[in-house]
């Protein structure tokens, strides 16, 4: 029986851990993949371009978003993030599912465009304190800017916690019992009888 692709976001933190949830959850579920977002922020060590970010510059950010290329985008700690339409209209043209590792920004459009067709899942690292604990660990931000993506990250929870917002919540304690909770989502997800027509369903009875 066919249904709308799924459309599902993580959303949290910084250093909530849902860079690595999605990587390790989405190989792992047939018909998943990854919406690859583009940004003007350097690659970390290890990003591909083209399977973690589209890393463009500014200039090319901008010409995209004049050419009406985006269904979001947003500015984050100083660098452009966007989702690209192109990822949607695939996933609608060959029938998989979608996932979405964006800012809570990026969410609020998406939402505000697709609405009950979205699914968002929060994560949080158990407290603040450890979501502070490894921010620090990663080494790659200066003490300002370690600063402001904490105060940016108490904005986000409040934002994220609210249950009109999220509709599932995943304490990232335990890497892998966070990965096998998004996976259950998902399948609960799939099988959810609104996003089946009506006619499908009639057609069950014969």
């Amino acid at each position: 029986m066919k249904r709308h692709p799924l459309l599902i976001c993580i959303a949290g933190p910084t250093a909530s851990g849902k860079s690595t949830i999605c990587k390790a959850v989405v190989p792992r579920i047939d018909g998943l993949r990854l919406s690859v977002s583009t940004t003007t922020r350097d690659p970390r060590p290890g990003e591909t371009d083209g399977l973690d970010y589209n890393f463009v510059s500014r200039d090319e950010f901008q010409r995209r978003v004049d050419s009406g290329a985006f269904i979001e985008h947003a500015e984050f700690s100083g660098n452009l993030y966007g989702t690209e339409w192109v990822n949607i209209e695939q996933a609608e043209k060959e029938g998989f599912d979608l996932v979405f590792e964006i800012e809570v920004q990026g969410v609020q459009q998406l939402r505000a465009r697709y609405g009950d067709r979205l699914t968002t899942i929060f994560i949080f690292p158990v407290s603040y304190q450890e979501l502070e604990k490894r921010l620090r660990a990663r080494a790659t931000d200066s003490e300002e800017q370690i600063g402001k993506r904490l105060k940016r990250a108490k904005e986000e929870i409040a934002i994220l916690a609210d249950p009109a917002f999220s509709d599932y919540l995943v304490m990232n304690d335990r890497l892998e019992d966070a990965n096998q909770q998004v996976e259950a989502i998902v399948a609960a997800e799939r099988c959810r009888l609104a996003r089946f027509g009506s006619a499908q369903l009639k057609s069950l009875g014969g």
